[in-house]
């Protein structure tokens, strides 16, 4: 029970490290702002107060990326561990980077229809999604790219597909962890609608982790995802939807039943051989494939 109960506060530890630097970034923004509001005053301040608050979001989510990948490889280094190891930074075949950037481009309309379904059920759910999705989109697009699109993908694979699956891995079955794993990122959005597209987009990447044993995969999957779902925004997709309803359905239809299914088929059949670290023994041991039950 000691070592189980070590392990959730491990991953709470990980989970909090990430989140605290970010909400104190937004804090010691807002506060800031609320103090030159409350000097000036002026109608331009107030005007200019979303843009602003839009470009903090976006550092936030840098600052956290940053703040909190400096702290894990610390807590790592502390414990005699090394964290790209500890997360699988490892080399992709060409086949393996192909298949995950289609999945990354096509995962991104399955992940539309769940959070549209989601939405018909929990209608004020979606409405604040579309709300905190808009409060992060700022005029600055080079900022969205680096924020949403790269330094997201990247700490919450490490912090998710790496430190927390290595943790659950140790103690549970593939299955659970993966399973497990993809309950916990989809709970951290703090949204259902939102928390709910992300748990299925979890199966989906620590699937390509488990067959790959790269944590390059879920990162390639992640970071176009998300690229593709800023661009969407930016270039104002659904005025393209409403223009050409046709196309966009032909589109959902070719990327969720045949690129994606053929995609994830070639991660399968040319699964990587997984290396289980055990609970005593963190030395690399070959067991080849694990089964998922």
């Amino acid at each position: 029970m000691t070592t189980y109960l070590r392990t959730a506060w491990n991953i709470l530890k990980y989970i909090l490290i990430h989140f605290i630097i970010m909400v104190l970034y937004i804090m010691g923004a807002s506060f800031f702002y609320g103090i030159k509001m409350g000097i000036d005053g002026s109608a331009e301040d107030i005007e200019n107060l979303a843009a602003s608050m839009a470009n903090h979001t976006s550092l936030a989510i840098i600052v956290a990326a940053v703040g909190s990948f400096l702290i894990y490889r610390y807590m790592m280094k502390r414990r005699g561990l090394n964290l790209y190891k500890e997360c699988r930074f490892r080399r992709l075949t060409k086949g393996q980077i192909v298949a995950s950037c289609l999945i990354g481009s096509t995962v991104i309309f399955l992940s539309m229809i769940i959070l549209n379904l989601t939405g018909i059920i929990f209608p004020q759910s979606l409405e604040n999604h579309s709300s905190n999705m808009g409060s992060i989109i700022t005029p600055n697009t080079l900022l969205i790219i680096a924020s949403v699109g790269i330094a997201a993908p990247l700490i919450e694979e490490i912090l998710f597909r790496g430190l927390i699956f290595r943790e659950l891995e140790r103690k549970t079955t593939m299955k659970l962890t993966i399973i497990i794993q993809a309950l916990l990122f989809g709970i951290y959005h703090l949204n259902l609608a939102h928390s709910t597209m992300a748990a299925v987009m979890g199966i989906f990447l620590g699937l390509s982790l488990y067959w790959t044993e790269s944590i390059w995969a879920p990162i390639l999957i992640h970071l176009i995802n998300n690229l593709l779902s800023a661009g969407l925004e930016l270039l104002g997709y659904s005025g393209f939807v409403e223009l050409y309803p046709l196309v966009n359905l032909a589109m959902y239809g070719a990327a969720i039943f045949i690129v994606l299914p053929l995609s994830l088929r070639y991660l399968y059949r040319t699964r990587t051989p997984w290396e289980s670290y055990g609970l005593k023994d963190e030395i690399e041991s070959e067991v080849g494939i694990l089964p998922l039950d």
